[in-house]
């Protein structure tokens, strides 16, 4: 994505758009569907049949658990895209083997493999098969830019902004029909603390003054030029955001580049 000379916002929240995703994961409480999906122990995943359509449709069945998240473009090229979100969104494809989808800015779906994660940071990266879409899709899409830590330094009062992506519904991901929901707008406010202890989450987060609602963990976190600086992560009704640090997102990207 474009980052921007002089800060704005709302040129900055443009630019950004295109990088969003929203995540999608139905687990089977009752064993009993996923009729057309077949599970594959070495990657402990679902995959669905080769004839299937991109979405199971059992998921419209009330018995299964649904939930949302959402996510950011990390990187890309033609062989796969790279997805950043917490942990927490994703863990039941990990410890349930639950489906999952991701929904791209352009509203192309696609299912996901876990590349890494770490629980304590709750942050993982999740990959898609470039293939999912064709090569016009493809230069649809931008790929969030880090603040570089070594010659930025967060600071208190600086502002910031969060995206909000409306709730993309079950028939509706059967049908296909998520073009123009991923994205819809923005919540701005401002860095209260670069980096503060929160007990409740054991860990150093990005401390915010600034508004999120459900299905937004996952989701980045971007300063006023447009760059990264945290992955959104929770939110409290007094209008706060924690949003685990660059630092320990780029970590656990580097497991992935290193293959541990």
């Amino acid at each position: 994505m474009t980052i921007l000379d002089e800060p704005d916002l709302g040129a900055s929240f443009e630019n950004a758009k295109q990088t969003m995703v929203q995540i999608h994961i139905y687990t089977d409480l009752s064993g009993s569907v996923y009729s057309d999906a077949s599970y594959t122990s070495d990657t402990d995943y679902y995959t669905l049949d080769s004839n299937s359509q991109v979405v199971n449709p059992s998921i419209t069945d009330p018995s299964i658990y649904g939930s949302f998240g959402s996510g950011c473009i990390w990187e890309y090229d033609e062989n796969t895209i790279l997805v950043a979100t917490n942990y927490h969104v994703i863990s039941q494809v990990v410890t349930k083997n639950a489906l999952g989808y991701v929904v791209f800015y352009n509203g192309v779906i696609s299912e996901f493999t876990v590349e890494a994660f770490d629980d304590d940071a709750d942050c993982a990266f999740l990959s898609v098969d470039s293939s999912c879409m064709d090569e016009d899709e493809l230069k649809q899409l931008r790929c969030v830019v880090p603040y570089d830590s070594q010659t930025t330094v967060l600071s208190a009062e600086e502002p910031m902004f969060v995206i909000h992506s409306k709730e993309i519904m079950r028939q509706d991901l059967v049908s296909g029909n998520t073009t123009g929901m991923i994205a819809d707008t923005s919540y701005a406010g401002y860095i209260m603390e670069p980096s503060v202890y929160v007990s409740a989450l054991l860990q150093d987060m990005l401390y915010c003054r600034c508004s999120a609602d459900a299905g937004m963990s996952g989701g980045p976190t971007f300063d006023a030029y447009g760059h990264y600086i945290g992955m959104l992560t929770g939110a409290t009704d007094q209008g706060e955001t924690v949003s685990v640090l660059l630092s320990d997102v780029e970590e656990i990207y580097s497991r992935i580049q290193t293959g541990q």
